[in-house]
């Protein structure tokens, strides 16, 4: 008898269209290659009792295997993990080897980790935790090596000693401009219309508070056009 599964998409941003899903596909593609069938895709926002109602509706349905996408990160809209102790009516219980990794992993950066990574450690009760971490490129650093006269702006999501580490990845990446998110700030940022930033060039740092993305975008535009600007003003010695 071949195994039937369901995939649960969570992202407000997914439900709402402003992005297209591509985690379900692949997905799908994978559990094919694997010879099991798909009975259900199912898309939901990032609120908990929605993911939850989910998770019961594909049990219900009697699938053996449950797929989730999204929601295992540190910041407030990652509630994956507590839709489905709810749903399976469970505990979430720390894994300490996953919090020694977490610890190494900042370690080797020499960053500080806030508490709120921790919840990436969070475990479902009776669950095993299966992490290959692999390291990546990092693309904006070699953006910043590869410049030459163009401009490159980046951006830090940052919860910790944000201004310090804005500032370091401004200078480790050769950038002209970061924009600095705090992620730690409910209600603003991811799954909202509006948000806080910070611009920081070599020159100083702009402080953006709350207002639309649209304005902060327009924001961002005016920082570069006055580097830019700067750029061609020849300087002048005396």
């Amino acid at each position: 008898m071949r195994v039937r599964a369901g995939i649960v998409v969570t992202g407000t941003e997914v439900l709402s269209g402003k992005v297209s899903d591509r985690n379900g596909p692949w997905v799908s593609e994978r559990l094919f290659e694997l010879g099991i069938d798909l009975a259900h895709i199912t898309v939901c926002g990032d609120r908990p009792e929605d993911m939850e109602a989910q998770l019961r509706f594909l049990a219900d349905q009697g699938v053996q295997l449950i797929v989730t996408t999204g929601g295992l990160g540190p910041t407030a809209d990652d509630l994956t993990r507590e839709a489905l102790a709810a749903a399976t009516s469970r505990r979430l219980e720390r894994d300490a080897s996953i919090v020694a990794g977490l610890r190494a992993r900042f370690a080797r950066y020499a960053r500080p980790m806030s508490d709120t990574n921790l919840q990436q450690a969070d475990v479902i009760e009776g669950g095993v935790a299966l992490i290959e971490l692999e390291p990546t490129t990092d693309i904006l650093a070699e953006l910043g090596a590869l410049k030459g006269s163009r401009i490159v702006v980046g951006f830090a999501a940052e919860t910790t000693d944000v201004l310090a580490n804005a500032r370091k990845k401004l200078e480790s990446k050769s950038l002209d401009a970061i924009v600095l998110n705090d992620v730690s700030q409910p209600g603003i940022g991811f799954d909202s219309e509006r948000n806080a930033v910070t611009i920081i060039t070599h020159a100083g740092a702009d402080t953006v508070p709350e207002t639309s993305k649209w304005e902060v975008a327009h924001r961002v535009l005016d920082a570069v056009v006055k580097l830019k600007a700067e750029r061609k003003t020849p300087s002048v010695r005396r």
